[in-house]
């Protein structure tokens, strides 16, 4: 793991941050602070959108752990799926002062300032193929180009092919709750249960409720006291039980770092691969979220308190630099990459793959060496001779 993204719904950070993140070698996909929503294009609004763009590009580009600035989070996409509904004020209005405001103002403002760093006019967006339809996509987000966000919480998320396989994914997570040591420093104890007003307030995903429990419920066991299919599992009246959203918290974390770990090495193994459809050659994968603001069910894998959350710890394995990466490629096959992302080739790995049964007390039913080569900053596949 190497880039952190900083989210244009929050802030610009402070010096202390981007001085360490030179430091340590890190690269930063910077946004523009402008996030989920229609923004005004009137002249007062554009003059402030000056001073402050000016004064914070002019600040940070010297830092050379920017690497690429972005005009905003998930604004075109917006627009083209219709998050909102105003009255007067079409679709064809809404494209209309989004360009005025990115490609007109954003722009050339920061390309005056910083010719040197490549620069998008949203995230996702299709990068050079956005601009060449006018600074809106008919089809933002397009795998093909860019980079995506992707967020399902309504199929299975442990499986590879759930997926799709883009240049680049900028966004991507699901949510966890932290545990009862975190969130009881923040709520009373009487609230520590799934459906109380506290733990209800500080869920800000607008199906996270429901969805969640089936989401998580579908890869572990759903408690005897609850007999509701998993669809209809938020009405459960064991869910006011402390002792069920304990057991809710740990089994969120373990869904969340499996998805994670998943879908990261999803992308991993497709870097450098491009697939016979066009789709593939995946360069990036930033998972949302690193931290929190507060003690809530989030996707971040670090809690309020700076406590690692499941998802954290698998990080370090899913993100190493060099992992062996096992998925399912059918309903009987699975298949085996290596991912090298270090500047030098691999050469003579000793690699062993082992094939278990539960039915065979975990002894091997079939197992075999190779001898691996791969390339520097590359993925490949390994056959098995059998």
């Amino acid at each position: 793991m190497n880039t952190l993204r900083v989210w244009g719904g929050g802030v610009y950070e402070s010096e202390e941050f981007y001085n360490y993140a030179d430091s340590k070698g890190l690269l930063l996909w910077q946004d523009m602070m402008f996030a989920c929503a229609l923004y005004p294009t009137d002249d007062e609004f554009v003059r402030n959108v000056e001073a402050e763009l000016s004064s914070q590009i002019w600040r940070l580009k010297r830092h050379p752990s920017i690497l690429l600035w972005a005009g905003n989070n998930e604004n075109e996409i917006a627009i083209r799926s219709h998050w909102w509904s105003v009255n007067n004020y079409t679709e064809a209005d809404q494209v209309r002062d989004y360009v005025r405001l990115y490609s007109d103002v954003v722009k050339p403002l920061i390309k005056a300032a910083d010719s040197s760093r490549p620069f998008v006019l949203s995230s996702p967006s299709n990068g050079v193929e956005t601009e060449k339809e006018g600074g809106v996509s008919s089809n933002p987000g397009d795998p093909r180009y860019g980079d995506i966000h992707f967020y399902n919480d309504f199929i299975n998320l442990w499986r590879d092919d759930s997926y799709e396989t883009p240049r680049c994914a900028t966004e991507y997570g699901v949510q966890s709750l932290p545990f009862a040591s975190t969130m009881l420093r923040h709520i009373d104890l009487s609230e520590w249960f799934y459906t109380s007003e506290q733990v209800v307030h500080r869920q800000h995903s607008p199906t996270g409720l429901i969805t969640n429990l089936a989401m998580v419920f579908s890869h572990f066991p759903v408690p005897f006291q609850c007999p509701q299919p998993l669809a209809d599992l938020h009405r459960c009246k064991y869910l006011g039980s402390s002792l069920f959203i304990d057991r809710y918290a740990y089994f969120s974390q373990a869904n969340q770092a499996t998805t994670y770990k998943v879908q990261t090495e999803h992308y991993r193994r497709h870097r450098g691969l491009l697939l016979p459809s066009g789709l593939g050659n995946t360069m990036c994968a930033l998972y949302w979220q690193l931290n929190d603001v507060w003690a809530a069910p989030t996707w971040s894998t670090i809690d309020i308190d700076l406590n690692w959350k499941m998802a954290h710890y698998e990080a370090r394995r899913f993100m190493s630099p060099v992992i062996v990466t096992v998925y399912a490629s059918g309903v009987n096959d699975m298949g085996v990459t290596l991912v090298n992302d270090l500047p030098t080739k691999i050469k003579g790995a000793r690699l062993q793959l082992d094939m278990m049964a539960w039915t065979n007390g975990f002894e091997p039913i079939y197992s075999e060496q190779q001898s691996v080569d791969v390339d520097s900053l590359s993925a490949k596949d390994i056959k098995a001779s059998k």
